[in-house]
């Protein structure tokens, strides 16, 4: 599946992915927010609601989490190597599903 998001942000370092959306009212300019390296989050300080796509290092949909709510904790998996952050909505207008591979524009 191509995932057509542009701008998407990257988070590769330490606390660009601490920080995340912490603080934000949203994701503004950008589509999503890609933090590689992860594979759980948390939504402390983040006031709106995300989707939320956890990644394996071949970019295969292994759990969705859909209108994740503010001030919560996802579940750790395992073998994920990376993590979308999506604005709500996302998962289900794309039709994101397990297994599906997933290409950044």
């Amino acid at each position: 599946m191509l995932l057509n998001l542009e701008a998407i942000e990257k988070a590769e370092n330490l606390i660009s992915k601490f920080l995340g959306l912490m603080g934000r009212k949203g994701f503004g300019q950008s589509s999503g927010l890609w933090l590689r390296d992860t594979n759980s989050i948390h939504t402390f300080f983040v006031f709106f609601p995300i989707d939320v796509v956890f990644l394996d290092s071949e970019m295969k949909v292994l759990r969705t989490v859909e209108d994740m709510r503010p001030f919560r904790v996802s579940p750790i998996v395992w073998k994920a190597k990376s993590v979308l952050e999506l604005p709500t909505e996302t998962i289900r207008s794309k039709g994101i599903k397990i297994d599906d591979q997933i290409k950044l524009l």
